[in-house]
């Protein structure tokens, strides 16, 4: 009998919003099981009027929520505000199925948040709005939009069995056409790290480690169904309470997310119990392989790299000298190299790790080197 975390551990899974935050529920249908699901987009309540200015849909990092942006406002921390002062942007972040209020999709992916949730978000935004809008996607969200720029579909191959009944398999795969549709309600995007092919230079760091530890446990992974965060920070290894000096918000099991000398303990306890949501088995299976084999692939075999040379609106990648998730070198050569795009620049930013420009106000400057290029597409010249 399989076993699905969600079903169990449902009670746990609430998420609160902070004043700055609206949670917005759209219809949305998975192409996978035709079946339709909620699909929570937060909008931030800054004053900016998205029908006068420009529109931006923040994809969120693997196993994270919309709080990344917002992570602790009342100490100056936070990437919406922060933008919001300088910027004549609305901006709303993507909850995806299985984060915050979206429904989860049972045995979903990361494909299928490229060519399901993405796409019913921005579809949302753009007849909201009746315009095209911009994108900014950090980590496993900056991965997710180059597949879902890159034209990634849903498809299916049939096999018969012994018995000749017709077996259904996905078969996911890049769609240069579909691609170039998606494209016509996109601007311009912002990658930040988010390198497809995870490659670097030591096959011994934290996340190589992990990775084959999730690959040698790949049976038991595709029967637990969703992966709930909230037991570990709230329950398991809770931040308030006894023993919260020793909770492993502190460890240094964390650091592949920060530059210690960067964060305070203050964001880390932040990072740790405000954004960490969860994420489905599959989707963790799809990593861990990626990052084994060399390059996440669709579930048709293809790598995410493939669908790159579709995407040829203006895009612009942001990398961090000391992130092994993305390391500057290997992520040009992986992914910015091979975006089709005339209209694209990428930057490394010394000294820093892979979420230090969320989790450090000094750091959010970052974004006025990326945001000061999509100024270039506004309405208002």
């Amino acid at each position: 009998m399989k076993v699905y975390i969600l079903s169990i551990f449902i009670i746990f899974s609430g998420l609160s919003y902070s004043a700055n935050q609206k949670s917005l529920m759209i219809k949305a249908k998975s192409s996978k099981n035709q079946k339709n699901y909620q699909l929570e987009i937060i909008e931030f309540l800054n004053k900016v009027d998205g029908k006068q200015g420009e529109v931006l849909l923040f994809v969120p990092g693997y196993f994270q929520n919309a709080y990344s942006w917002d992570l602790l406002p009342e100490k100056g921390i936070s990437i919406v505000d922060y933008l919001s002062k300088k910027y004549p942007f609305k901006f709303y972040s993507l909850q995806p199925n299985g984060i915050g209020k979206s429904d989860y999709v049972k045995r979903s992916d990361t494909d299928d948040i490229a060519i399901d949730d993405i796409d019913h978000a921005v579809k949302f935004l753009e007849k909201k709005y009746k315009k095209k809008i911009y994108l900014f996607g950090h980590s496993n969200g900056s991965i997710t939009l180059q597949a879902y720029l890159g034209g990634l579909k849903r498809g299916n191959s049939y096999t018969k069995n012994k018995r000749g009944k017709i077996k259904t398999r996905s078969a996911n795969y890049f769609s240069e056409s579909l691609a170039k549709k998606r494209q016509t309600k996109i601007k311009a995007v912002g990658l930040s790290a988010g390198n497809i092919c995870m490659t670097d230079a030591d096959d011994g760091t934290q996340l190589d480690s992990l990775s084959k530890f999730g690959v040698r446990i790949k049976a038991i992974n595709k029967r637990l169904g969703w992966i709930n965060a909230k037991i570990l920070t709230r329950f398991l290894s809770p931040t308030r309470g006894p023993f919260k000096k020793w909770s492993l918000a502190y460890h240094k099991f964390w650091e592949f997310l920060y530059h210690r000398d960067n964060v305070s303990e203050e964001a880390m306890k932040a990072l740790y119990d405000k954004t960490l949501s969860g994420t489905s088995a599959p989707t963790l299976v799809q990593y861990s392989e990626g990052v084994v084999s060399g390059c996440i692939r669709n579930t048709s075999g293809q790598t995410y790299q493939e669908g790159l040379k579709n995407i040829n609106i203006p895009a612009f990648q942001m990398t961090y000298s000391l992130d092994p998730m993305a390391v500057p070198e290997f992520t040009k050569k992986d992914d910015f190299d091979h975006i089709n795009s005339l209209d694209k620049e990428f930057i490394a930013f010394e000294n820093q790790g892979h979420e230090d420009f969320m989790m450090n106000a000094k750091y959010h400057k970052n974004l006025d080197w990326l945001f000061d290029r999509f100024m270039k597409y506004s309405v208002k010249k």
